[in-house]
């Protein structure tokens, strides 16, 4: 979930293809690229899994601006054949043949993956420091011409019983009928959100996932109410300080349940000790385990909690422990 807008050349330097999938909405210039490494790409900014059908190849071209999944493949995959097959507890499966689905068999290993191996990738632009006790954080953030660290107070959950699930996500819309009433008041962290009713956000579909499953286990019957945290607002992208600051909010708003569907390249202490943190006070953490993030985040956030994706976005600038990240 890079947070928002990323970036692949699958082909030459010329090329482009992003892949919004805070928007669901594709875009691509590509003259002449190869089938393997557009679906490699694809199942990097996706989290999707993907089989291609031994043998089968293509030479991509193609150039198109903000089309949906759907369409932006057609044009992608030409006379090929494709099916998307979603997955209950799982990430849907992208299916890549000339035949029959069923000879789709060969897994696209996600380019990240295979570009970064095992190592954890630092992104650039981040401080961290640690200090001698006594020392002034303020006083060294100003000579460094940096915004001073965020002070994040986790206050324990209420004991009333209630449970509610933390959605640390895009901003969530009106979702209609009667689901509206399992929403609590939407907070944000990063500013207030672009709203369109015709084009679904990522927050909005995950909202209405969570909805589901709790209708399957229950048969209709619940109590559960889920807490919206936008920290998207109007931006295609996040950092780790406004997701760790969202999970502040969803924890001292009362969740006891938090719902990261992001992903990253790359660690960060700070983010991680907010969720070690939250962790203690036996909050649970759901993360999706098929979007991007390197083996060393993966195994690092599982030594301590039932998670398994960090957020990670674009640098901003002069922000002090701020890492940033991508979804």
């Amino acid at each position: 979930m890079a947070l928002g807008l990323v970036t692949a050349t699958p082909a030459t330097a010329t090329d482009t293809f992003n892949w919004r999938t805070n928007q669901n909405l594709v875009s691509a210039d590509i003259q002449s690229g190869e089938l393997s490494k557009l679906l490699e790409q694809v199942a990097s900014l996706t989290g999707w899994q993907v089989f291609l059908e031994p043998g089968t190849t293509r030479a991509v071209s193609a150039k198109f601006n903000n089309l949906p999944p759907g369409e932006a493949l057609r044009l992608l995959l030409g006379e090929l054949n494709f099916a998307l097959v979603p997955e209950t507890n799982a990430s849907p499966k992208l299916f890549v043949f000339r035949t029959s689905r069923q000879n789709a068999t060969l897994l696209v290993r996600p380019a990240r993956a295979a570009e970064s191996g095992s190592q954890a990738k630092l992104i650039p632009n981040e401080l961290i420091v640690r200090l001698k006790p006594g020392a002034k954080i303020d006083e060294l953030a100003r000579l460094l011409g940096a915004a001073p660290p965020p002070q994040l107070q986790l206050k324990p959950p209420p004991a009333d019983g209630r449970i509610i699930v933390g959605l640390v996500d895009t901003a969530v819309q009106p979702l209609g009928g009667n689901l509206d009433s399992f929403l609590l008041k939407q907070l944000s962290v990063a500013g207030e959100a672009e709203l369109d009713p015709n084009s679904p956000l990522h927050g909005t579909a995950m909202a209405e996932t969570i909805l589901r499953s709790i209708q399957a286990m229950t048969k209709g019957s619940s109590s559960v109410q889920i807490l919206p945290v936008d920290v998207y607002g109007p931006n295609p992208s996040t950092t780790t300080f406004e997701v760790a600051k969202g999970i502040a909010e969803a924890v001292n708003g009362g969740a006891r349940l938090i719902n990261l569907s992001l992903g990253s390249d790359g660690d960060s202490p700070f983010l991680h000790g907010v969720i070690q943190d939250a962790s203690a006070k036996n909050i649970v953490f759901f993360g999706a385990t098929a979007h991007s993030c390197t083996a060393s985040s993966r195994t690092r956030a599982l030594r301590t909690l039932s998670f398994s994706g960090l957020p990670g976005t674009r640098p901003s600038p002069r922000r002090f422990i701020r890492r940033p990240i991508k979804r």
